[in-house]
């Protein structure tokens, strides 16, 4: 079984409510569940969030939300790993043989030809894959890609 989880916080400091802010007239939020959702690509795909509100857009969009995630893994400390371990810990219906995809809610301009480049690469290639870009700033984040064309934190 193929798996989407959206992770979905609504605590953002910087943009309040980032998630479900209005980009050209539909939520954020909104953009990921149809992407994911008309790919085929995945059997279910999961919003997990600690807002009701956010819940029940992300149903309104086709997305499952089987509960709301709990403050200890909604701070702003909290990784996204532990975010994903912890629902599909909650989750019991998903085992360790399904691939689960996180796909982050602020993607509107994501492309299933994306999705579908990542699960080629993932099916073949590699455990995990995200996709990244060029950047200005901050450096502490930077990798390079090394001759293996594997990534190496520059500042782990």
């Amino acid at each position: 079984m193929r798996v989407a989880i959206v992770p979905a916080r609504s605590g953002s400091k910087r943009i309040k409510n980032k998630n479900i802010v209005d980009f050209f007239g539909k939520p954020m939020l909104g953009f990921c569940i149809d992407k994911l959702i008309q790919s085929n690509l995945f059997d279910k795909v999961y919003v997990s969030t600690d807002s009701s509100e956010y819940a029940d857009l992300a149903r309104k969009y086709g997305a499952e939300v089987p509960f709301l995630r709990s403050a200890q893994f909604s701070d702003d400390f909290t990784g996204t790993v532990p975010v994903i371990s912890n629902f599909l810990s909650i989750l019991t219906s998903v085992s360790s043989e399904d691939l689960v995809c996180c796909v982050y809610p602020t993607t509107p301009l994501m492309q299933i030809s994306h999705i579908e480049e990542c699960l080629s690469i993932l099916n073949d290639e590699a455990d995990y894959v995200f996709p990244v870009a060029q950047y200005s700033y901050p450096i502490e984040r930077s990798f390079q890609i090394n001759n293996n064309n594997n990534l190496k934190m520059l500042f782990p």
